[in-house]
């Protein structure tokens, strides 16, 4: 505070007799009007001295009035500077423009072979639209709009090396194509429903970015590590071979996602084996309390408590370590009762054994080995030839149709359909388990590179191989073809 200032601070008043005005002193900068009161000067002004007032925050009005004399050009650069040091995003040129054409209304309408379809009802059951897919999602939205469980694409991965789809995109303007499609994408998902996009190194770290602006980072789920190929086969000199792929997976809500195991092979079989717990932290300072004798009779039946001849069995290993059972006591005793443990000599001493059913499912993992070669076999089997290299195998798909806990009524999405292979996996992923899920491809018109596997075979688009495809699939599992949309410019 300056030597003028006096900390009760207050107004100036009209009745009063104005004393002359102060001189500008080291202190304060500025002239106020002042009374006189009680003998001493109190400062008129109602904000503090400018010599003990804090310092500006950077970026504050405050802040940039304090700067040298400059430019509304110069000031509004340091608004923008400070703007971006203090969050934290993806940005890129043309973000703005893209969210915006998200919002847009739709360029164009939807028609069958017998005219205009003002509406695309879900009791249409299977359907492959053909046009531009970010104006095929608005057309979806009104029917659609919180009703799709699972929705997978396999969008261009930037890498320019494909003939077919053309994917050679700055990666700028591959964010701006990708970015307002997620925006609809999000919108058609229900609430318990899962997105997964199929991605590799080149633009993986965009994506996951754009998915946690677009869904949130508390709904992101977990990145799949697809493993393709081994390291056989010829490669350029101090090259690395590429053998996994990604799948990023998000929820439209984490807290209300369900998420299921794989069905397991085995399920129903049954084999013995050690109740004591082995492996990790087994010993019995981790869990004290289900460190307790068992009672084993000369016939291997099992009991809590002591009785004629019986022996007492610890959880110890060979060399005599005390361990702990895989349940306390209250489970423990209703495993005898069930008759899942039973006492067995092995290698001279006795060892308490449990009754292990395989359950029908088994834990999902993030790490899948899946042969790529997989993808080109079946769509081969199915056309007769090789119209695409390395299409996703249908056992990709069919891991996520697994692990979505999918149910009588589901639709699963495909915006991005290309060849086809949600359409194939989901018609004989339903033959396998007789639920009535249904499947939206939807598929551009983009015309195939001349000389390739599929303008030989006769196709000119890639619209053409995809409605092949699942046509076919759906021959080979007896189910309806698909109802074809067609996308119109208005």
């Amino acid at each position: 505070m300056c030597c003028s200032c006096s900390p009760d601070r207050t107004t100036w008043s009209s009745t009063s007799s104005p004393a002359p005005a102060r001189p500008r002193t080291p202190c304060c900068w500025r002239t106020a009007p002042t009374v006189a009161s009680a003998g001493r000067s109190r400062c008129s002004r109602l904000t503090r001295c400018p010599a003990t007032r804090p310092r500006p925050r950077p970026g504050s009005p405050r802040w940039t009035r304090s700067l040298p004399p400059a430019c509304a050009r110069s000031r509004a650069r340091s608004r923008r500077w400070c703007a971006l040091a203090e969050t934290y995003g993806l940005t890129w040129p043309g973000k703005k423009d893209a969210l915006a054409l998200a919002h847009t209304p739709p360029k164009g309408h939807l028609s069958t072979p017998n005219g205009r379809l003002d509406t695309v009802e879900r009791s249409l059951g299977d359907v492959f639209i053909e046009g531009e897919n970010l104006e095929v999602l608005k057309l979806l939205t009104p029917e659609y709009a919180d009703a799709v469980k699972l929705i997978y694409v396999d969008p261009p991965y930037n890498t320019g090396n494909d003939p077919v789809y053309g994917d050679d995109y700055r990666d700028s303007s591959w964010l701006s194509m990708i970015y307002p499609r997620l925006v609809r994408a999000r919108d058609l998902l229900t609430p318990d429903g899962l997105i997964a996009v199929s991605i590799d190194d080149h633009e993986l770290h965009h994506l996951v970015t754009v998915m946690n602006e677009v869904f949130g980072e508390k709904n992101f789920i977990t990145i799949l590590n697809w493993r393709k190929r081994g390291t056989g086969g010829q490669v350029a000199k101090n090259a690395i071979i590429n053998q996994v792929e990604y799948v990023v997976c998000f929820a439209r809500d984490a807290a209300q996602l369900r998420l299921v195991g794989l069905p397991n092979e085995n399920h129903g079989t049954a084999r013995w084996r050690d109740f004591r717990k082995a492996g990790g932290q087994w010993q019995r300072r981790y869990r004290p309390k289900q460190f307790f004798p068992l009672w084993v009779l000369p016939d291997g039946s099992v009991s809590l408590t002591e009785s004629p001849g019986a022996i007492a069995v610890h959880p110890t290993d060979a060399t005599g370590e005390e361990g702990f059972w895989e349940n306390g006591v209250p489970t423990t005793a209703e495993r005898i009762d069930a008759g899942e443990l039973r006492g067995r000599i092995i290698r001279g001493r006795w060892k308490i054994e449990q009754l292990e059913v395989a359950k029908q499912t088994t834990n999902a993992g993030n790490y899948l080995e899946i042969p790529s070669t997989r993808g080109t076999e079946r769509l081969k089997a199915l056309l007769g030839s090789v119209v695409l290299e390395n299409p996703k195998p249908v056992e990709l798909i069919h891991y996520l149709l697994h692990i979505s806990d999918l149910r009588d009524g589901d639709v699963v999405l495909d915006f991005f359909a290309g060849s086809g292979t949600t359409g194939d996996a989901v018609l004989s992923w339903r033959a396998e388990t007789g639920r009535d899920v249904s499947y939206v491809l939807v598929t551009s018109d983009h015309p195939v590179a001349a000389g390739t596997g599929a303008a030989l075979a006769g196709f000119s688009t890639v619209a053409e191989i995809g409605l092949a495809r699942v046509r076919a699939a759906a021959d080979d599992v007896e189910a309806l073809p698909p109802r074809t949309l067609k996308l119109v410019a208005d």
